[in-house]
């Protein structure tokens, strides 16, 4: 919670600062996924990672960027009752989403088979800080309401973009993008 607090108000005062680098994102998809293994067993949950090992490097914050991938998993994990599966999708895109951005980036997709997000409590969860859905499936789930809220800062930073699809009773597929590392070379020459 401190650190979260913490995170945010660096990056709302504008204080964060990432260390920039080639990152290979299939690495920060296992790296984040170790961590909460036990989680996943434990409700008997199936992760699958469809990341390919040779996707290009991306420009980023590797350890930002576990912590993106850390809180979608375990918002993943808290969501999708017993038995249910958390996907992990990463595609090279052309990029569709950000006329202004780079023109080829990492499209990540976290698809979730859990509770599923409304569409007013869509609107609402990148933006406000403690945001709580009242979603009486939710409700009993510990959380601040700040993960998703420093996940858009963090993803925002890196160029990207970050934005939710959801049915209730059905899931939530989490997306966001990542400019790729040459793209990023390639702007700043």
């Amino acid at each position: 919670l401190v650190s979260d607090l913490r995170d945010i108000e660096r990056y709302e005062s504008g204080q964060m600062r990432l260390e920039m680098g080639s990152v290979a994102f299939a690495q920060v998809c296992r790296e984040s996924l170790i961590p909460l293994q036990q989680q996943f067993e434990d409700r008997q949950q199936q992760v699958v990672l469809e990341v390919r090992d040779d996707l290009p490097f991306i420009w980023g914050d590797h350890k930002r960027l576990i912590q993106v991938m850390t809180n979608f998993l375990t918002n993943g994990n808290k969501y999708t009752p017993p038995g249910g599966k958390v996907t992990v999708k990463v595609d090279e895109s052309v990029n569709l989403w950000d006329t202004e951005g780079a023109r080829r980036v990492l499209h990540i997709q976290i698809i979730d088979t859990g509770i599923g997000i409304s569409e007013e409590d869509q609107k609402r969860l990148f933006r406000e800080k403690y945001f709580r859905t009242d979603n009486a499936k939710a409700t009993d789930q510990p959380g601040t309401g700040l993960g998703m809220v420093l996940t858009r800062g963090l993803i925002l930073q890196h160029g990207g973009q970050v934005w939710v699809e959801s049915e209730l009773n059905v899931g939530t597929t989490f997306h966001f993008t990542l400019p790729l590392a040459d793209e990023v070379m390639r702007e700043a020459t």
